[in-house]
């Protein structure tokens, strides 16, 4: 007998083995399924407390604050602090505009001062001239 012959056999009996197996009709899963897993707490659909939940977590939250309250009331203190700031930095800011204002308007007065001088000296001049 050749060797293809002898592994023509054993693939015609597995397939014969194969053709007479059945399923368990009445396992749904296979053999994996166990009815005592039914209320087993690890497979349970309802949602259950997150077991890792930190102790400082569990007591904000039995004080009665969610998360999105403790986020409210961050963000409440985060804007009041830049809205503080802000002010402060716009006073500065009102301070330094009124301080170049101020040297502006003595330059211009100074200049003003200083054109009615000379055109006073220029009259003076043209009246000489023509006396």
């Amino acid at each position: 007998m050749s060797h293809h012959s002898g592994s023509k056999r054993n693939v015609r009996e597995q397939a014969n083995l194969i053709g007479q197996w059945k399923p368990n009709s009445n396992a749904p899963y296979g053999n994996t399924y166990n009815s005592s897993w039914r209320n087993h707490p690890s497979f349970a659909w309802k949602p259950r407390p997150n077991p890792y939940q930190s102790p400082a977590q569990s007591s904000q939250q039995s004080q009665g604050q969610s998360s999105v309250e403790q986020a409210l009331i961050s963000l409440s203190k985060v804007m009041g602090d830049f809205v503080s700031e802000q002010k402060s930095i716009n006073s500065q800011l009102n301070q330094k505009i009124d301080n170049v204002e101020s040297t502006l308007n003595k330059k211009i007065d100074g200049m003003h001062n200083e054109l009615s001088q000379k055109i006073d000296n220029i009259q003076y001049s043209i009246s000489r001239l023509t006396n």
